[in-house]
């Protein structure tokens, strides 16, 4: 079966229905609610396993493309970060600082699996690393923008392929982890606790939402462009001395704004 090729708005229905089937499946089925399985993996995995079921190579990459992502995108990425509040980071304290130590070690071995199995099968390193924490951590949009330096500089085929497909397995994965083990972990919990946030800074609770304004829309839309200027004019200053993706270093001019301000 040949690659299913599809325009802007068709494609945007077809993940639509996907997404759908997944909710209705999810609200129907007993087991898929009890666990929380996300309707989008619900969806895809259906949708997978019937395009695989009618593919002659299923394994078979489909076509990708290394267009340069547009500053839109960019203007996506800074104003998640402007939204966060620093002062709620730094509130968290301790859980964040233990939720950090722990999750670091886990990006080394991401990474160091993923070098060694590169190794073992003669592949670049570039892969392996792909393969580890750019994407199963940093997800499709860290992953694209890595593809699209390591297809200039190294000159690897496929390397975008294989970026959506170890961003999708670590989302699927996640998905289909994280829903039993949490409720297990929700199970010790006695009935009728609630967690205690005295102390928290917010960070369970969540802040106090802000209403949105044209003046503090206008506002957050300037603060963004600045960010992604910033971020371009950093990342060419630097492109010499560091293999970092334009928008990181966007976001990076998001922390050093949202860190001044506090």
């Amino acid at each position: 079966m040949p690659a299913i090729e599809l325009p802007l708005l068709p494609s945007l229905l077809a993940a639509c229905l996907v997404l759908v089937l997944g909710g209705f499946l999810a609200q129907r089925v007993p087991f898929l609610g009890r666990y929380s399985l996300p309707p989008p993996i619900i969806g895809g995995l259906l949708f997978a396993v019937w395009r695989s079921s009618r593919s002659e190579y299923p394994g078979s990459p489909s076509p990708s493309s290394h267009r340069q992502r547009p500053p839109s995108c960019w203007c996506s990425s800074t104003r998640s970060v402007l939204t966060a509040d620093l002062v709620l980071l730094r509130q968290g304290g301790v859980r964040l600082l233990r939720f950090l130590i722990a999750l670091f070690p886990f990006l080394l071995v991401q990474n160091g699996l993923g070098l060694t199995i590169a190794q073992l099968l003669g592949l670049h390193p570039v892969l392996g690393l792909v393969a580890g924490s750019i994407t199963l951590v940093g997800g499709h949009g860290t992953g694209a923008a890595y593809a699209e330096r390591f297809a200039e500089e190294h000159d690897i085929l496929g390397v975008m392929g294989l970026t959506m497909t170890s961003a999708t397995i670590g989302l699927v994965i996640g998905g289909i982890v994280g829903g039993p083990v949490a409720e297990r972990l929700i199970r010790r919990i006695p009935r009728g606790a609630a967690p205690s946030t005295v102390g928290d800074g917010g960070v369970i609770g969540g802040p106090v939402t802000t209403p949105v304004t044209t003046s503090s829309f206008v506002l957050s839309l300037a603060a963004a462009l600045v960010a992604v200027i910033a971020g371009q004019a950093l990342a060419g200053a630097l492109k010499d001395v560091a293999t970092v993706p334009e928008f990181l270093w966007c976001l990076l001019a998001c922390i050093m704004h949202e860190g001044w301000r506090v």
